[in-house]
């Protein structure tokens, strides 16, 4: 098993974003919970309306997300999510392997970017032809190289965490203000035939029993709320609706029975 630290420094955490499923966010809430480590969870409604945005300007670079740690604040998804995973006992110990956490992390912010394209041309086909199947080539060729379902040795890190929940957004139809107009930008099907591990990797993550428990309290209804204000006049989203998740499903056999021989077994359903 690959080694983990943990770092049992005091501090209270406070993460800043919106009430939005979205992987910058995600990968430091989701690791938090997962190490048992307290946080607050500052979700500003509505998404960069006026109070967040001033918030961000004070923080930092009027970005977001960004974390408050004892009033003092980190900016930058690379630095929070790994102070966030260090202290949740989630970065390996092996330099190369953290290196590689890292690496993944800063290719979703790349792969991410890339949406921006669809605003002046959005036509799903030439941004999965310029943009999505180079990052997808990547990730397959890392989950060859580890061949143990996880991107980066035999243990969860923020870096499957982050692919995870960056690949749902492309599956999701309503994930963004563009999609809502183009539909969803990647299909199960379209992975299972051309990149099979990485939906493989998909169903992995997405059956982790604690993941899939938070998801659901968090998210009750499928949905992240509050939109950038404006941008409910994107296709057919409705007033104060941003995010609709795919729906829940259940956890495959496979990802089960692998979550189970690390020692997460299956939950009981209300």
């Amino acid at each position: 098993m690959v080694s983990l630290a943990k770092m049992a420094v005091p501090g209270e955490i406070t993460i800043h974003y919106g009430d939005l499923p979205v992987w910058r966010a995600e990968i430091c809430r989701i690791a938090l919970r997962l190490g048992d480590v307290p946080f607050n969870d500052r979700r500003y409604h509505p998404y960069f309306g006026e109070e967040m945005q001033s918030a961000a300007i004070e923080a930092a670079s009027g970005n977001a997300p960004w974390i408050e740690v004892d009033g003092r604040t980190i900016c930058q998804t690379a630095a929070i999510s790994r102070y966030c995973a260090t202290r949740a006992g989630m970065t390996p110990t092996d330099l190369f392997l953290a290196s590689r956490v890292d690496e993944s992390v800063q290719c979703c912010t790349d792969w991410s970017e890339s949406l921006k394209s669809l605003y002046q041309d959005p036509d799903p086909q030439k941004w999965r032809d310029e943009h999505a199947k180079k990052w997808l080539s990547f990730f397959q060729k890392r989950l060859q190289q580890t061949d143990t379902g996880l991107l980066v040795g035999d243990t969860l890190t923020i870096a499957d965490i982050a692919v995870w929940r960056l690949m749902g957004m492309f599956l999701e139809s309503n994930s963004t203000g563009i999609t809502a107009q183009t539909g969803a930008l990647l299909s199960s099907e379209f992975l299972a035939e051309h990149y099979p591990r990485v939906k493989d990797h998909y169903d992995l993550i997405d059956g982790h029993p604690r993941i899939c428990a938070y998801m659901a309290t968090q998210y009750p209804e499928g949905k992240g709320m509050n939109p950038i204000p404006g941008f409910e006049a994107f296709g057919h989203l409705q007033a104060g609706e941003w995010w609709t998740l795919s729906p829940s499903q259940p956890a495959t056999q496979e990802a089960a029975a692998f979550w189970e021989s690390h020692g997460e077994p299956q939950l009981p359903t209300s």
